[in-house]
């Protein structure tokens, strides 16, 4: 099968998420048909860790220590590291992924992208998400009209992402509390790159989701 394209996977996880991140990445091994890098955002004092967990082929590393300006809310941290990840990938699409991922069978890199353009979900504001509405509101400095983080399933453009942060300081999102990296991301793209993205409305969506979110809420344990 020819791929027109390759997209790296990045993951900011730490060595508390160690557990789980060991699941995603014989995951990521067993069926993952991308043709990019796997891109790890860690820590050098947690570099104990890959002693005991197997690390896929043509890994690379990206150390936390590296980036002065986090702060001590790792929380932010990661949004953060997650905005700026254009800055270590080496491919014009990639796609953020945390260490509680699991792919479960095989998955090609074209399976996020709709007529050759990259699929985001979107949909109304429902109680869940209203909770990151106003801090990313605050981030823009404008009105967000839909819910941008309505499924897991996030492919960035580099291009869009250098543009985002050339208009917004990303290091603003260390501060305000409340912000969705994803919301802000994706609202940008569909407000200044409308054409770049096939937008799914969730609620009434003609693709699906080609992933499940696992419910881990008593008393419907993965659900």
């Amino acid at each position: 099968v020819l791929r027109s394209r390759s997209v790296d996977v990045v993951v900011v996880t730490c060595a508390a998420d160690a557990h789980l991140l060991r699941y995603f990445l014989a995951s990521y091994e067993c069926f993952w048909e991308g043709g990019g890098r796997l891109i790890l955002v860690t820590r050098r004092s947690d570099g104990y860790l890959w002693d005991d967990i197997r690390l896929p082929a043509r890994t690379r590393l990206v150390y936390r220590e590296d980036f002065p300006e986090l702060g001590p809310d790792d929380f932010r941290n990661q949004l953060y590291l997650k905005l700026v990840a254009h800055q270590f990938v080496n491919t014009e699409y990639y796609l953020l992924m945390d260490s509680d991922f699991l792919f479960v069978a095989p998955c090609p890199e074209d399976a996020f992208f709709v007529q050759g353009k990259p699929a985001w979900f979107r949909g109304a504001w429902d109680p869940a998400a209203t909770r990151w509405r106003a801090g990313s509101e605050a981030f823009v400095g404008d009105s967000i009209d839909d819910h941008y983080m309505a499924e897991s399933q996030y492919v960035f453009s580099r291009g869009i992402a250098v543009e985002l942060c050339r208009r917004y300081d990303p290091r603003r999102i260390l501060e305000i509390q409340g912000v969705s990296e994803f919301i802000v991301y994706g609202w940008f793209a569909r407000h200044f790159f409308p054409d770049a993205y096939h937008w799914i409305d969730s609620y009434a969506a003609d693709v699906k989701a080609i992933g499940q979110r696992v419910n881990q809420i008593p008393p419907t344990y993965h659900h």
